[in-house]
């Protein structure tokens, strides 16, 4: 369990530095407007697409030389945001989301090999508390410093590129021992399930978010709002994926989030305050549902599984930010999307459930 504390080191170090550049780029360019914001959103998202699920499953045969390899692209990506003028970030938004394919599924498929099964819901809720304290300071310092931070951002993913190298290991299948039952949704439903999510998390952690909240809040508190959502999502996705994933195996945990993250989502179009309402608990739900599928991915061909969860989100988000694109209208779109497709995906592993092994 040492190596998987120190990679949870690795990804809260790294998740920190590259979503500031992210963020801090995008609060640089706020006076953009929505069409900018949200055309980033999707380079990014296309660019990722492109990449993650290869990531997954480069993650088997090379482990942490992908990541390595990741993290030294997302520090050249932060270098130019410093260097290049704005007109520049849609290109390097995509070849952000294309680095950031192969550094976090690599990175994720890993860290979860390093813990026992038992512990798959847990562990993937630790790894997004790693996350999601990177969220907090990528919020927080993009908010707050914005292009100032993107400089030290990239050279703290140059050290941290070399640093991983000394972690050995690869992503492995695992088999699952004995005949008890346990919820493991097929991997058709994971991809659908993280579809879903992707459109949902275009509205909590992507540059549509800063363009709503930045604008209606400002740039600090917009900034800071996001980061505690997160900081309450990973405490309450860590005891109820203990719950409902270690404990009871049960289809709940792939339903009780989509349908909260979704219906939260609503209020987010809402007029202030119950719009801040909708963020925060939206953001907090989204934190949940995310860490939840990585913990049902957490079965069978994990390089595999994670590479695909990883992909079917990035696609549902390259989907929420294109129809973002249309304007401010699609905020109250994108929950009955999210909502529809989670909760059909729920419906169809129910139907498909398998008891004793993943695909």
């Amino acid at each position: 369990m040492k190596e998987f504390y120190a990679l949870l080191l690795v990804a809260f170090l790294g998740n920190a530095a590259s979503r500031t550049a992210r963020m801090g780029s995008a609060f640089a360019t706020l006076e953009e407007g929505w069409g900018f914001l949200a055309a980033l959103a999707a380079a990014f998202s296309l660019g990722r697409l492109a990449s993650s699920f290869l990531g997954g499953e480069l993650s088997k045969k090379y482990g942490s030389k992908v990541t390595s390899l990741g993290l030294a692209s997302l520090g050249a990506t932060g270098l130019g945001y410093a260097l290049l003028p704005p007109s520049y970030y849609p290109l390097l938004r995509a070849f952000h989301g294309f680095s950031a394919g192969f550094t976090w599924p690599s990175l994720q498929a890993i860290t979860m090999s390093k813990v026992p099964r038992e512990y798959r819901g847990r562990a993937s809720s630790l790894y997004f508390v790693s996350g999601n304290l990177a969220w907090f300071f990528a919020f927080a310092l993009g908010g707050l410093l914005a292009e100032s931070a993107l400089v030290p951002s990239a050279l703290a993913l140059f050290a941290l590129s070399l640093a991983v190298l000394a972690f050995k290991g690869k992503a492995v299948e695992e088999r699952r021992k004995g005949k008890g039952k346990a919820f493991v949704p097929p991997l058709s439903a994971l991809v659908m399930t993280s579809i879903a999510l992707g459109i949902m998390t275009v509205l909590v952690n992507t540059e549509v978010a800063v363009a709503v909240f930045g604008r209606e809040f400002g740039k600090a508190f917009g900034g800071l709002l996001l980061a505690a959502a997160a900081l309450v999502g990973s405490i309450i996705s860590y005891f109820l994926n203990k719950k409902l994933i270690d404990i009871s195996e049960s289809h709940l945990s792939m339903l009780l989030p989509a349908v909260g993250a979704s219906l939260s989502g609503f209020l987010i179009s809402a007029p202030p305050p119950l719009s801040a309402l909708g963020l925060f608990s939206t953001k907090a739900l989204t934190m949940w549902w995310r860490s939840s599928a990585l913990g049902l991915a957490r079965a069978g061909d994990v390089g595999r599984r994670v590479g695909a969860f990883n992909a079917a989100g990035d696609f549902g988000r390259l989907l929420g930010s294109l129809a973002s694109s249309l304007g401010p209208w699609t905020v109250a779109l994108l929950p009955a999307l999210s909502l529809a497709l989670g909760t059909l995906a729920w419906a169809h592993s129910r139907s498909t459930l398998s008891t004793s092994s993943a695909e």
